[in-house]
């Protein structure tokens, strides 16, 4: 086990045993590098070998001690950082975890978001393969495709708090494209 996993997992276990009961949360982040190897005629602005980078967020008090995994709260695309905060239709999270029990981070990611830009599709990060997979919900075609690799140096702060403390409006499922909210009664136009 790595030195970085063993000392998220020995604050795990340490907020578990507290004689106080109390824990108070670190939220930690860690940076996603998917090089990519399959990409669809459709994707014209992307190239094989080319490199697509993620953020995903987890408490580290929330490190299961026997299976060393823990559920993700969030997962943004760096650099522009979307969604800036928690989002479920845009990024579901109800089927994502990190299992941190070896020296290769393993993500797990399964979920296919109702906000469709510009279609649905279904994103998998299997921690099996360590292969990251976009298909297009339609006809099940290959958007991208690539390995992935979890970089174990966390990031915390302030701002890595932020992006978990609050979340983006709520967007129905029926909803597959986002829309502004109604100008109140009698506000000039924007």
């Amino acid at each position: 086990m790595n030195v970085v996993v063993s000392s998220r997992l020995a604050s795990a276990l340490l907020c578990g045993i507290a004689a106080s009961g109390v824990c108070h949360a670190k939220i930690i982040a860690l940076d996603v590098d998917i090089v990519l190897d399959q990409i669809s005629s459709e994707e014209k602005m992307l190239h094989i070998g080319q490199h697509h980078e993620a953020r995903v967020f987890y408490d580290d008090t929330r490190i299961d001690p026997v299976t060393h995994r823990v559920a993700l709260l969030h997962e943004q695309h760096t650099p522009a950082l979307i969604p800036k905060h928690l989002n479920p239709a845009q990024m579901p999270m109800s089927n994502a975890w990190l299992d941190l029990s070896g020296p290769d981070i393993r993500y797990h990611y399964a979920a296919a978001p109702t906000v469709a830009i510009p279609f649905a599709y279904f994103v998998l990060f299997d921690d099996k393969t360590m292969r990251m997979t976009i298909r297009r919900q339609s006809d099940g075609l290959v958007l991208l495709a690539g390995p992935y690799k979890v970089n174990p140096n966390p990031i915390t702060g302030p701002d890595i708090d932020a992006v978990v403390a609050s979340s983006d409006p709520a967007v129905p499922p029926w909803e597959t494209t986002l829309k502004m909210p109604p100008m109140p009664p009698g506000a000039p136009p924007k």
